[in-house]
């Protein structure tokens, strides 16, 4: 089974970074409902007016069950799993006037063993980290329940993205976590109810992870960039 959608980024040009935004269609977060062992699934995304753009992206989260296989492509690679991070080939200023778009196609192989997760990616401008925006799959199998929801995935909010002094966390309810650097080691513990500001002030420019867990016991990651 293959199941296509669509979206288009949004580059508002001479504002600043923090301004930009990339607009989507509904389809950027994507529910299937796995009725045999595979699926294919394909987001396409493109900018509003043709331009030259390589884009690159990042794992956020992945919560699929350990037992299935997957693999990723994007334009124009292919992985086995889903790696941390991912740079596509360069889309010309030509290619881009003649329709070509850049995609991540996700392949969930199931082996029949029953489940649910959610993947989700940040995708962005290779030239400005800041022109970004979430996209993410809930794949279950057909009667499994126990999925979280793109809705709870998305209620963690994490900015400024990039950040040299105080980072920003909301959450829709109180909170543990922390922040850990890019070989798994924890930096910076993390509480709070709904909302809270960390002094990131003294970690060494660089990529991070923030885990956030949950009152109800669900760990939701951002992946974040130190300056």
């Amino acid at each position: 089974m293959k199941t296509l959608y669509s979206f288009c980024l949004v580059f508002a040009l001479g504002l600043t970074a923090g301004a930009q935004n990339f607009n989507f269609s509904s389809e950027q977060h994507v529910d299937i409902v796995l009725t045999e062992n595979s699926e294919t699934s394909e987001i396409n995304f493109s900018t509003l007016s043709p331009q030259e753009i390589t884009y690159k992206w990042e794992l956020v989260s992945n919560t699929m069950p350990s037992e299935w296989n997957f693999s990723l492509c994007d334009y124009n690679n292919c992985y086995i799993g889903i790696p941390a991070l991912g740079t596509m080939v360069t889309i010309t200023l030509e290619e881009s006037e003649n329709g070509m778009e850049g995609y991540f196609i996700l392949n969930t192989m199931t082996g029949g063993v029953a489940g649910g997760g959610v993947v989700e990616l940040y995708v962005y401008d290779a030239a400005d980290y800041t022109i970004g925006e979430y996209v993410s799959w809930t794949v279950a199998t057909e009667g499994f329940v126990s999925v979280n929801e793109v809705d709870e995935v998305a209620s963690l909010d994490v900015f400024p993205n990039p950040s040299s002094d105080q980072l920003n966390i909301r959450f829709d309810n109180s909170f543990t976590g922390f922040i850990s650097n890019n070989i798994g080691q924890k930096v910076l513990d993390i509480r709070g109810n709904q909302s809270t500001s960390v002094d990131v002030s003294a970690l060494e420019s660089g990529l991070y992870v923030i885990s956030i867990l949950s009152a109800s016991g669900e760990v939701y990651n951002r992946q974040i960039v130190i300056q």
